[in-house]
């Protein structure tokens, strides 16, 4: 976890790592969430967002998901980087 957004975003920092379904177009969606090292299945999509900042030109990707632990925001940015954080 990354970011914090105020205190309804908060909880104790974990280690994240996102596990994700490659199609033949090459965009990747997020299938389950790795946190310290147990897997939390994205049970399902919520929503799905493409951001481009203006000032840098940089995109991202926000998938609002639905998990066992409750709901996530998941980001990926240009680089592939993954940010998670629990809503």
């Amino acid at each position: 976890m990354k970011r914090d957004d105020g205190p309804r975003r908060n909880r104790p920092s974990e280690k994240v790592r996102v596990l994700c379904y490659s199609g033949y177009t090459g965009e990747e969606t997020p299938r389950a969430i790795l946190v310290d090292d147990q897997e939390l299945a994205v049970e399902k999509i919520l929503s799905r967002k493409r951001i481009s900042n203006a000032e840098t030109g940089r995109i991202r990707e926000v998938f609002t998901a639905k998990t066992g632990r409750g709901t996530v925001e998941i980001e990926r940015d240009e680089n592939g980087e993954w940010t998670v954080v629990f809503l």
